[in-house]
């Protein structure tokens, strides 16, 4: 449930919540974690197919909400997707765009442990080689 989130936020100081897709069910949850910048890792594969259309509707709503969203692949070895597979669904099933995938892939540096130095230099790198994948598909259907 969203109370779940919550808890985890006030009595665990959580600052990222792995899923969390039942924040949805509450409003006030929803604005709590967006003004206070949760990041949730999120997962559009599951092992259960009947679960995945109810995934993508929650993660594009959750993104639509504002919401801080990375994207993860949970465990590849169980579950079958990658992170590549995971950011094609993102791109094709939910339309997000360059700028959109991007962003997310962005959130994941910042929802990573790792310690403020060694995120801005990982965040200058992916933007670099975003920049460079960028100009090399310039004109490209996938970046008109």
């Amino acid at each position: 449930s969203a109370r779940n989130t919550i808890t985890c936020i006030d009595l665990l100081d959580c600052e990222r919540i792995d899923h969390g897709y039942f924040v949805l069910e509450d409003d006030a949850a929803v604005t709590r974690c967006r003004d206070e910048g949760i990041m949730f890792t999120c997962v559009f594969t599951t092992s259960r197919r009947a679960w995945r259309p109810f995934r993508r509707a929650s993660i594009k709503a959750m993104s639509e909400a504002g919401l801080r969203i990375c994207l993860g692949a949970d465990d590849p070895g169980m579950f079958p997707t990658t992170l590549t597979a995971e950011y094609m669904i993102a791109g094709e099933a939910l339309g997000w765009d360059r700028k959109k995938l991007t962003e997310t892939c962005l959130n994941s540096i910042e929802a990573s442990w790792m310690d403020p130095e060694e995120k801005r230099g990982w965040r200058a790198a992916f933007i670099k080689e975003i920049g460079v994948i960028d100009a090399e598909t310039a004109g490209s259907p996938a970046n008109p």
